[in-house]
Formats: C-alpha cells, structure tokens, sequence
C-alpha cells in the first residue's frame, strides 16, 4: 500500500516539473477570425485571397475567413493579400503572453516549458485587413 502512495506522489510531482501552468491550460490551436474593411467604391467585392503562414505550413484562402492555428514562439502567424488587383498587403498576427504563464511562479520548469511549447502566447481572436486597389484597379478588374 505504501508503494501505490509514493508512486502516486512521485508521479503528481514528476508531472508537476515536466508541465508548465500555460502548457497545461493553453495548449492547442487557436481560432482567429479574419474581416475586411469594406470597399466604398467598389461594394461588389465581399473577399480576396490571402496567404496564411502559420507554424504549421503555409496555405491559400479568401478572406473573410476563420483561420485555427497554434501559437508559436518561432514563427508568427501571418496574412497577406494577393489577390492580384490589390496592393500586396501583411498583416502580423499580435499575440501576447498568457495569464496563465505567470503562475509558473509556483512551477520554476514552466517557465522554461511553455516558451518552447508556444503555449504561452494567446493569438488575438480578430484580425481586420485592409484591402488597398493598385492604381489600374478597373483594367485589372476587367481582364480578371
């Protein structure tokens, strides 16, 4: 019996030191809604494409859209335009650092756990683009 209890205690402080608190609360992706502003001049166009670089990879979209993603501590999550009638155009995803990441005062391994994880960044949830038309917008418009 008091094998099971020193095994069991051995085992909470062990995960206690390989987990840091943002790790265990944060961990996973996130989702960051991404908006337009609109187009007074030209009302027609509701989206354009975009390019997601996150730390998983790079893909195309069109924008508005939600874009799920895990934080980074090597790479941040990023958005351009290049939709071919408009100005290209990047957007840095701010992130800043989780609440829970300071509880790693009572857990000194988080502090070096959660960096190397990402977990201890939070991803804004919405991010606005702001669509600027070349100077040939019409005749690009037109043969698009």
């Amino acid at each position: 019996m008091w094998q099971l209890k020193i095994f069991l205690i051995a085992w909470l402080v062990l995960s206690g030191l390989l987990a840091g608190c943002a790790t265990l609360f944060n961990s996973g992706s996130q989702v960051v809604s991404v908006t337009m502003d609109p187009l007074p001049a030209h009302p027609e166009i509701q989206a354009v494409a975009i390019e997601v670089a996150t730390a998983d990879g790079t893909y195309r979209a069109t924008a508005p859209t939600n874009i799920v993603s895990t934080p980074s501590t090597s790479r941040n999550l990023t958005i351009r335009i290049i939709e071919r009638c408009f100005q290209e155009d990047m957007t840095v995803v701010n992130r800043t650092v989780t609440a829970s990441y300071w509880a790693n005062i009572f857990n000194f391994w988080g502090f070096l756990i959660d960096p190397l994880t990402g977990a201890m960044w939070r991803l804004d949830n919405r991010v606005q683009l702001h669509p600027t038309p070349k100077p040939d917008f019409a005749a690009c418009r037109a043969t698009h």
